[in-house]
């Protein structure tokens, strides 16, 4: 099987990392290397991983940053480090399962397989199981290219992807998460996206991770993302998503047209006008919240639904989550009553 380098991002980390890392070194299918990027951390962190790195007989790199560099560019500078054929995402406070990468590992026979996800258990503080933690995983299965929105990702600690999706586009020019609006796109969006253009995904509905649920989760299993509160915020969100697609049609447009021999699946043309269709289909619903009247955002809101705007980018399946949103945008949002109000 292909080598593995498993890469991990850390930050006062301390209360959980040995037990991670023990997670690590007793994989049944052993890491090719373990490389370990530490963002500044104030705890003991660092020594307890010398510690470790000292006594393992799998390669433990430690990296210490000059400066803090936020957990985005602390993962991707981490991934970049890599020296095995593929590359695995690890999170500080964890606990992975013996035979994970043993399970996704063989999964890359097939050079058109860019990316393997899995399912996780959510875990307490002291390891206790608590449930399934699906990602929208039912049954294990193989994914063409440009099969997902591009806007969905998997979380992190899920993913295992060929290290030369690193080369398939400069990081720097991976542009400013549409989430955050302000950080760079995070490690697993952006793996997400070089790996659903060049290739297929597999999902796997074995859980081959302890994913551990405590205060002090970047995101935990629930999230902590508040929903906008009114029209005006969700349209700023869709100023952050046109942003990300004009960003995404740029590097596109700077890739080579020839074919790939490392992602033979690989193909701008397609890639280009999956996101075409992604930008119009923003562009038919953020019309709905331009809207000065709620008359004109009601029309706006048929016209998108007829248009076929509210369908997956490329399945084609109609996102009722979306619609409904949009409907009760039109429907409750008080401005309309505000802005009645003052024209009398």
């Amino acid at each position: 099987m292909k080598t593995v380098s498993v890469v991990m991002g850390t930050y006062n980390g301390a209360k959980f990392i040995d037990e991670q890392i023990d997670s690590l070194l007793n994989q049944t299918f052993k890491p090719h290397e373990i490389i370990i990027c530490d963002d500044q951390s104030t705890d003991a962190t660092f020594k307890i991983v010398s510690r470790l790195a000292s006594q393992s007989s799998v390669p433990i790199l430690l990296h210490r940053n000059a400066h803090r560099l936020g957990f985005e560019d602390n993962f991707i500078k981490a991934a970049n480090l890599a020296t095995g054929e593929l590359v695995a995402f690890c999170d500080q406070d964890d606990i992975w399962f013996p035979d994970k990468l043993h399970v996704v590992a063989r999964h890359f026979d097939s050079k058109d397989v860019s990316l393997c996800v899995h399912t996780a258990i959510t875990i307490d503080e002291t390891g206790l199981e608590l449930d399934k933690f699906s990602q929208g995983i039912t049954a294990d299965r193989v994914n063409d290219p440009l099969s997902y929105s591009p806007w969905f990702t998997y979380f992190g600690f899920s993913m295992t992807f060929r290290r030369a999706l690193l080369d398939i586009l400069p990081h720097e020019q991976r542009g400013i998460d549409f989430i955050s609006g302000h950080d760079h796109l995070a490690h697993d969006r952006w793996i997400m996206f070089l790996a659903n253009i060049s290739g297929k995904t597999v999902e796997l509905a074995q859980p081959l991770v302890g994913y551990r649920q405590h205060s002090s989760n970047v995101f935990g299993a629930k999230g902590k993302r508040k929903p906008p509160v009114n029209g005006d915020n969700l349209f700023e969100n869709f100023a952050k998503y046109y942003a990300f697609m004009a960003n995404k049609r740029e590097i596109i447009d700077n890739l080579p047209d020839e074919k790939s021999e490392i992602f033979p699946l690989l193909n701008k043309e397609n890639i280009m006008a999956y996101i075409e269709m992604a930008s119009m289909n923003l562009e038919a619903r953020s019309k709905i919240y331009r809207s000065r009247r709620r008359i004109s955002a009601t029309r706006n809101l048929i016209i998108a639904s007829l248009g076929g705007h509210f369908k997956e980018v490329p399945s084609g399946n109609f996102i009722r989550r979306d619609f409904l949103k949009d409907l009760g945008y039109v429907v409750t949002n008080t401005r309309w009553s505000r802005e009645l109000a003052s024209r009398q």
